[in-house]
C-alpha cells in the first residue's frame, strides 16, 4: 500500500487487538487533501465532515506547518463547524500530537548536563504546548478571521475550537523502550505517563465513550 503500489489502494482496514480499539474506538488514518480531482481529496472530506469525532494533527517539535493549515482549509473542515457554532458539544475535538520532544530533551541535556534528561523532556513538553496553542491561534485567525467584517458565526467557530482544543506532546520511542524494558538500551523517561501516550489513549477513549453515551441517550429518548 506504499509506494507506487498506493494508487490501486483506495481503502484498507487493519484489525488489532488492542485495549484502546476494544469498545469500538476507529483510527482512521486520511491521506491527506491531494490534488485537483484526487481521490485523497474526497475521502479526507467525508471523513473529517461526517464522520469524525476527533482530528488528530501530527507535528514534529518544530510546530504547526503550512501544510497543517492548507489542510484545516482544504478539508472544509472549518466550514463544517459553522452550523453547530452555538451548540459545539457534538463537534469533532481537535486535538495535536507533538513528536520527537526527546530529541530536544536529547540537545538540551548535551549542553546542560545540570539537569537529568527527563527534566529537559518535561521543560520541551510544556514549551511545546504553549507554542502549538499560541500558533493553532495565529494560524486561525490568519485562514479564518481575515477582513474587515468577520461573521460572529466564524469567531464562535475559532473560540469552541481553542476552548476544546488538546495538545499531547509524546515520545513513542521512549515508550517502547519502557515496556521493552531492555537493559541495553534503556529509557531515560522513568514511567509511561512521562512519554505522554497514556494521556492521549485515555483522551481518545474517554471521547469514545462519551459519544457513543450521547448517542444511546439520543435513541432511548
Amino acid at each position: 500500500a506504499t509506494g507506487y503500489l498506493a494508487p490501486l489502494i483506495r481503502r484498507l482496514e487493519v484489525g488489532w487487538t488492542s485495549e484502546v480499539l476494544r469498545d469500538g474506538l476507529t483510527l482512521v488514518d486520511l491521506p491527506g487533501v491531494g490534488v485537483s480531482r484526487d481521490v485523497h481529496r474526497d475521502v479526507t472530506r467525508e471523513w473529517i465532515r461526517e464522520r469524525a469525532d476527533a482530528l488528530i494533527l501530527i507535528v514534529d517539535h518544530r510546530g504547526l506547518l503550512e501544510s497543517v493549515e492548507v489542510a484545516l482549509r482544504q478539508s472544509e473542515f472549518l466550514n463544517s463547524l459553522l452550523y453547530s457554532a452555538d451548540e459545539p458539544d457534538g463537534d469533532p475535538v481537535l486535538m495535536v500530537a507533538v513528536t520527537r520532544i526527546d530529541d530536544l530533551a536529547t540537545s538540551s541535556y548535551k549542553s546542560d548536563r545540570t539537569k537529568r534528561k527527563a527534566e529537559h523532556f518535561a521543560e520541551a513538553a510544556s514549551a511545546a504546548t504553549n507554542q502549538i496553542r499560541t500558533e493553532m491561534q495565529n494560524s486561525l485567525q490568519e485562514i479564518w478571521l481575515k477582513g474587515d467584517e468577520i461573521p460572529e458565526a466564524r469567531q464562535k467557530v475559532v473560540r469552541n475550537l481553542l476552548e476544546r482544543l488538546q495538545v499531547h506532546p509524546v515520545s513513542a520511542p521512549e515508550f517502547q523502550k519502557l515496556l521493552a524494558d531492555d537493559e541495553d538500551d534503556p529509557a531515560f523517561l522513568k514511567s509511561e505517563e512521562q512519554t505522554g501516550i497514556p494521556q492521549i489513549r485515555r483522551a481518545l477513549t474517554q471521547l469514545s465513550s462519551e459519544r457513543k453515551q450521547t448517542a444511546y441517550d439520543a435513541l432511548q429518548e
